[in-house]
């Protein structure tokens, strides 16, 4: 499982700043992941708000990479995970994102960057 909010510390405005980057990456992945339109179907290319949040996502050097890194972990790690067949996690712990949000995204990464 991909822990968003990874921190070790005791600081309370460090915790509160991983949160933040954490809830920032969350949106993304949930807006790579969003419902797709007819029109994206039928065309089958990501539009809109979808398409920003996957570049956002899987473009090196973007801001993804470092606020990831801020929160220990490793972008490529997410990348790789949100592009995996069957989303790994602990024995009962809930599910961060949907099936439908995870095959949605990688529709649209498909369509994207012929992967």
């Amino acid at each position: 499982m991909i822990d968003l909010v990874s921190t070790n510390t005791d600081d309370v405005q460090t915790q509160r700043c991983a949160h933040l980057l954490a809830s920032v990456i969350s949106h993304a992945i949930m807006d790579a992941g969003s419902p797709m339109s007819d029109n994206e179907k039928r065309k089958h290319q990501a539009l809109g708000e979808a398409l920003t949040a996957l570049k956002w996502i899987f473009d090196k050097k973007t801001p993804f990479e470092v606020y990831a890194q801020l929160i220990g972990i490793n972008p490529d790690a997410i990348r790789e995970a949100l592009l995996s067949k069957v989303m790994l996690r602990r024995t009962g712990d809930p599910a961060m994102f949907s099936d439908t949000t995870r095959r949605n995204l990688q529709a649209r990464y498909r369509w994207t960057y012929g992967g």
